[in-house]
């Protein structure tokens, strides 16, 4: 496919560029995919602030543009979702299906590799899946926003009759509240942040609000919680703050469930306050491509309310305004469209 195509840059010091290189022409094994949507992501921010030599976006969706040699088994106009790790194939977690604990792990897309901010990307074909008749929009919350969040789900197994708090409302802490109602039958789900906007996003979908003031995050679920600790705490922040919170409401017998990437090193201080009581730390970061059939079949019978997660979207001229506005806790889940001119 000949001529340009704007992609964006991020230069350092919370720099984006709009510019123009040729559109890539997919090699053996390759699929050129045009891009419908990029998902923002918080893990972008120290790429915001230090720079990327490669095109940002992890969370892309849209439709197969041309095919590479031995990569037609999805045609050209399919609406996919690209996945953001190169794994191998050929490890032990790959063959059993586990694609997120590949032990070779390659590149990922947008920090190593050209990503979604463009309006048209290079992957290889392992690394793109089809979405059927699902939108492109939704396709995207498949990836982080629910894919990230269902993982770290299943890992902690939780039963119907179960507490569960959830401490960080951006998208994945959104997105674990109708997978915990809908899929597991959980009643009783309690959801801490800062943020008034995400909290009232967090009460539309069932759960019961907890403000926290940051200065004293486990004091702040406290005037809520009282006495009470919960079966299963999912920690979503990164935080040494939200870390603490996490071990100190979660009951005996419990799991601690913490997802995603921390902006940085963390340390678990043991406590006396909890040192005697039995519970269980799961660490979660990304999802298995084996999840995806059935993940994207609950996007699909959950798809109004799911919709819902989507509160903004931006073109590539108003990228500064979206990183601001997400990053200031004023929205759910925000895409950008290359082609995007709206002002949702």
């Amino acid at each position: 496919m000949d001529g340009y195509m704007k992609v964006v840059r991020f230069t350092g010091k919370g720099g984006i560029l709009v510019t123009e290189k040729p559109v890539p022409s997919p090699g053996t094994g390759e699929l050129l995919v045009k891009i419908d949507w990029c998902g923002l992501c918080g893990s972008e921010r120290a790429a915001l602030e230090n720079g990327v030599a490669v095109v940002p976006g992890h969370e892309s969706a849209g439709t197969v543009a041309a095919c590479g040699d031995g990569a037609n088994a999805l045609p050209v106009g399919s609406r996919v979702v690209i996945y953001l790790s190169e794994y191998c194939r050929c490890c032990e977690a790959c063959r059993e299906g586990d694609t997120n604990r590949c032990t070779r792990r390659g590149r990922l897309m947008g920090w190593h590799m050209d990503g979604g901010f463009a309006e048209y990307v290079l992957a290889p074909m392992h690394m793109v899946y089809p979405i059927g008749e699902l939108p492109t929009d939704l396709g995207v919350l498949a990836l982080d926003t629910l894919g990230t969040a269902f993982h770290a789900l299943r890992q902690a197994e939780p039963g119907s009759r179960e507490r569960v708090l959830i401490i960080g409302c951006g998208p994945i802490g959104l997105g674990c509240i109708p997978i915990l109602r809908h899929f597991y039958g959980i009643g009783q789900i309690f959801a801490a942040d800062p943020s008034s906007a995400r909290l009232k996003l967090a009460e539309g979908l069932g759960a019961q609000p907890i403000p926290v003031d940051p200065e004293d995050t486990s004091g702040s679920i406290g005037k809520v919680l009282g006495e009470t600790r919960v079966d299963i705490v999912l920690e979503v922040c990164g935080l040494e703050a939200t870390t603490a919170a996490a071990v100190k409401y979660v009951k005996a017998g419990g799991k601690v469930v913490y997802i995603g990437e921390p902006k940085k090193a963390l340390h678990i201080q043991r406590e006396s306050e909890w040192i005697l009581k039995d519970f269980s730390l799961i660490n979660s970061w990304y999802f298995p491509v084996r999840e995806i059939q059935e993940n994207l079949a609950f996007i699909r019978a959950q798809r109004g309310e799911i919709m819902g997660l989507i509160t903004h979207r931006y073109g590539f001229d108003r990228m500064g305004e979206a990183y601001d506005a997400f990053f200031g806790g004023r929205t759910g889940k925000v895409l950008i469209g290359p082609r995007w001119e709206g002002r949702a």
